[in-house]
């Protein structure tokens, strides 16, 4: 199964990628929310390209599993990638993937690397917390 992870945000969007035959979940290029003109079809271009099969989407709970503003957000945007894509999207809970990411980003491989390098780590999480959930 191919898979495609996404960390949602206003500014930036982190993408991930894996084929869960390879074991292994491989951070893309994030997304400049704030610059790219055709957002949707960026990300449907990648589901072609890649073959993908499900897209993960990470949402962000409050601490007691409550709808954050964030999770609305991304929910709406949930809903406007439905309308462009004919496959699976689902969440999971993106709670503290930042804060698991910067752990893997840690040191001076993280030192002066820009926050969609974080972001997209944070998709990596999103997946792999997905892998696990399902098994």
């Amino acid at each position: 199964m191919r898979l495609l992870g996404i960390d949602y945000g206003m500014a930036r969007i982190g993408l991930a990628f894996t084929d869960t035959s390879l074991d292994l979940i491989l951070p893309l290029d994030a997304i400049d929310a704030k610059t790219i003109e055709n957002l949707f079809g960026f990300i449907q271009d990648i589901v072609v390209e890649r073959h993908i099969d499900t897209v993960v989407v990470g949402l962000p709970l409050g601490v007691d599993a409550s709808e954050t503003a964030q999770s609305k957000h991304t929910r709406s945007f949930i809903s406007q990638l439905n309308s462009v894509l004919d496959i699976d999207i689902v969440t999971i809970d993106e709670s503290f993937s930042s804060v698991e990411a910067k752990t893997y980003l840690s040191g001076d491989m993280y030192k002066g690397q820009s926050s969609g390098r974080l972001d997209s780590a944070s998709a990596c999480v999103i997946l792999n917390r997905f892998l696990k959930q399902t098994g």
